[in-house]
């Protein structure tokens, strides 16, 4: 874990400097130990985070995803997964699903973004999750390997 927290600092700066997108680190990476737990940073939404950014000067500014419901119905909802042992991708997926259709909302699609280490895949994962077609390989060990960094 402490070479995974490397590297997402590594990255993280890297994507600050380069791209000039503020980036956020949680979990094991967190910078700040009130960060180190994902549920407490988007307790209250993005409203909430806003306030604690504008009140606090120890919150820095999140890339963050999200928004309203269109005019269609369809709206995007974001799940950030940081401990695949604890709950798993399908279990989450039907969660979230579950929890919409009480709302008269159903999931269209989904889309992984990042990488999922190979003992939270499955080779029906990527259907059972109504996942849009996974253009690279989303194995965390895989790419390592391919990346020849190892």
């Amino acid at each position: 874990m402490e070479e995974c927290v490397t590297y997402a600092n590594e990255l993280g700066a890297r994507i600050g400097q380069e791209l000039g997108i503020p980036v956020y680190l949680y979990a094991q990476a967190g910078t700040v130990p009130l960060w180190a737990r994902l549920e407490l940073v988007r307790r209250g939404g993005l409203p909430a985070l806003g306030t604690r950014m504008q009140v606090d000067h120890g919150w820095e500014p999140a890339y963050e995803h999200g928004g309203a419901v269109s005019q269609s119905g369809i709206g995007p909802s974001v799940l950030h997964l940081t401990d695949y042992r604890g709950a798993s991708l399908r279990r989450a997926f039907y969660r979230v699903n579950r929890e919409g259709q009480q709302c008269d909302v159903g999931i269209l699609e989904s889309e992984i973004v990042g990488l999922v280490p190979r003992a939270a895949w499955d080779e029906k994962l990527s259907h059972d999750l109504k996942s849009r077609p996974i253009k690279s390989d989303p194995i965390v060990e895989h790419r390592l390997e391919q990346s020849h960094v190892f």
